[in-house]
């Protein structure tokens, strides 16, 4: 078993307190420049993705409308980054009930599309393989139901997220949670 240390010491001048919290917001700022520069990469290159898709989808594959999924489940995704950012300067969750519902549910309803849509195209790419006449015969309105019936699994995966997270409020700050308790299931 490893030897601990108690690291919890009572800071007596204010360089320390000032190193500190000069860490804290080199880390704050380096974390916020990442998560933008991904945001607007991400949203070019996915805004890019769905033209292109969408302008060749008329004489391409019909697979192409799972990588459409894709791009839009990940565009959602990287929507909510600004508000994150947001969040981290402003130490405080800004945007009340409904941004908090909004936004953590979105994060998971775009995770489990973006899963089940890669779950289906390596599925298809087996049967591809397995028996290719067979996939040829699909057609792009059925490859347009599967897309649609993921994202309403997804939807109805995130619905408990939605409808248990809650804004709450500590030591003046309010913070975005996701409460499991009873008395949000009896409602």
């Amino acid at each position: 078993m490893p030897f601990r240390t108690n690291l919890t010491t009572s800071v007596n001048t204010s360089g320390d307190a000032s190193s500190s919290s000069m860490e804290n917001m080199i880390a704050m700022c380096s974390i916020s420049a990442v998560l933008s520069i991904m945001c607007v990469v991400g949203v070019a290159g996915n805004i890019y993705t769905l033209v292109v898709m969408c302008q060749s989808m008329k004489s391409a594959a019909s697979m192409y409308i799972y990588i459409i999924n894709l791009a839009l489940a990940d565009l959602l995704y990287l929507l909510t980054i600004p508000f994150i950012v947001g969040t981290y300067f402003i130490q405080e969750w800004y945007f009340g009930d409904i941004g908090c519902r909004i936004l953590f549910s979105l994060d998971f309803l775009t995770m489990h599309a973006s899963i089940f849509t890669l779950t289906i195209m390596s599925t298809e790419r087996y049967f591809a393989v397995l028996k290719p006449l067979d996939t040829v015969k699909r057609s792009k309105s059925y490859r347009k139901c599967i897309a649609v019936v993921v994202w309403l699994v997804s939807f109805l995966i995130t619905l408990p997220m939605l409808i248990m997270i809650k804004l709450v409020h500590k030591d003046n700050k309010s913070i975005c949670l996701c409460a499991l308790t009873f008395k949000s299931l009896k409602r």
